[in-house]
C-alpha cells in the first residue's frame, strides 16, 4: 500500500479525462453490442464484463443481462444496479473512503436480501496499465476517492439459489454523461 492518495491516484503524462470518458462510453457500448449476440437458454442470466485498452487508456464496463421470466432474476439484476448507484451517491454524498464505501455496500445489499461477494470489489482505472498506479482494490484504500480514477463494482449472490448479478462502472461526479455517444474513428 502506498503512502499517500497523491501516490495512489497519479496519472500517467498522456492521461486525459475527456479520452477517459470516451473509453468509458465505448467500452459501455461494447458491452450491450456483445450482450446482443449472446445466446442462451429461456429462463437464464449472463455477466458481460469487458475491460478494452483504447489508446492507452483502459476501460472497463460489466453488467448482468436477462432472458426469461424468472422474477429473482431480474430482481437481481435490477438491485446490483440499485446497489451500485446507492453507494455511488453515498460516495459522492460522503467522501467515502474504499472500505466505507463496500461497508456500506455490504450493508445495502444485505437490506435488499443479497449477500454481497467482496471479491470483486472494484479497482483504478487509468491510463494503461492501472496497476502502475495501484494494483489492489477499492476495499482496501484507506483514503476519499476521487472521481475519474476508480470502477465501483458491485456483484451479489442469491443467498440460497446459485446465481447472482453484476454491475460495475467509473465513479464520476456527473453519472449523467452520453452512454451510447463516442467519436467514430
Amino acid at each position: 500500500m502506498t503512502d499517500t492518495l497523491d501516490e495512489l491516484e497519479a496519472m500517467g503524462e498522456k492521461f486525459s479525462v475527456d479520452k477517459l470518458l470516451d473509453v468509458r462510453a465505448r467500452t459501455r457500448h461494447a458491452v450491450h453490442m456483445i450482450a446482443d449476440q449472446v445466446e442462451v437458454g429461456a429462463d437464464d442470466m449472463f455477466f458481460v464484463d469487458f475491460g478494452p485498452i483504447y489508446e492507452e487508456c483502459e476501460g472497463d464496463s460489466g453488467d448482468t443481462f436477462v432472458v426469461g421470466d424468472d422474477p429473482d432474476h431480474h430482481r437481481a439484476k435490477r438491485d446490483a444496479r440499485a446497489i451500485w448507484e446507492y453507494t455511488r451517491q453515498y460516495w459522492f454524498d460522503q467522501g467515502a473512503t474504499g472500505k466505507e464505501l463496500y461497508d456500506f455496500a455490504s450493508q445495502a445489499a444485505e437490506n435488499l436480501g443479497w449477500k454481497l461477494n467482496l471479491d470483486l470489489s472494484g479497482h483504478r482505472l487509468s491510463d494503461f496499465p492501472h496497476s502502475a498506479h495501484y494494483d489492489g482494490s477499492i476495499a482496501d484504500v484507506p483514503f476519499a476517492l476521487h472521481p475519474d480514477r476508480w470502477v465501483l463494482e458491485i456483484a451479489i449472490v442469491h443467498p440460497e439459489r446459485p446465481f447472482g448479478a453484476f454491475y460495475e462502472d467509473l465513479l464520476l461526479e456527473d453519472q449523467s454523461s452520453p452512454e451510447w455517444v463516442f467519436a467514430a474513428n
